[in-house]
């Protein structure tokens, strides 16, 4: 019976030995789930900061070509408007000088009328006008038209 009695103690104790070995076991095994569960999270939370980085860059470039489109419009209206103007300032330009053209061209002709007014090419006799032929200063292109008066 001594025998049996060591047999169970033995057997107790190495029951004990294997619940100590099964708890040691499972402690590690629980560090190991704490130490898993910690760097998931950490690889949660650096992917979430990553995404949130990533997420931030798009925005700015998005701002950046936002800006540099509203300043490439608003260099093309700032060109568009010049040349508005300069068009608008030639035309202007032209007008004056046409109109001014006119003005010359009407007063040489006013100035002519009064001339012819007050010549004595204007008599309407026969005699007054082979004066007025005769005394006139001679120019090229000038064709002297015969017209009987009566």
């Amino acid at each position: 019976e001594r025998k049996a009695q060591e047999a169970v103690g033995l057997l107790e104790r190495q029951k004990l030995k294997d619940q100590i070995e099964a708890e040691k076991a499972r402690r590690a095994l629980l560090e190991l789930q704490a130490e898993s569960s910690a760097v998931q999270s950490m690889g949660s939370a650096k992917a979430e900061a990553r995404a949130r980085a990533e997420a931030a860059q798009i925005e700015m470039q998005a701002e950046l070509e936002q800006a540099k489109l509203r300043a490439q419009a608003q260099k093309i209206q700032s060109e568009s408007e010049l040349e508005e103007t300069r068009m608008r300032q030639e035309a202007e330009l032209s007008f004056l000088s046409r109109k001014n053209e006119l003005e010359i061209t009407r007063a040489r002709e006013m100035a002519g009328i009064e001339v012819r007014h007050h010549s004595p090419c204007s008599a309407p006799s026969t005699i007054a006008v082979f004066q007025c032929v005769f005394s006139a200063p001679i120019r090229p292109n000038f064709f002297i038209l015969m017209v009987s008066i009566p």
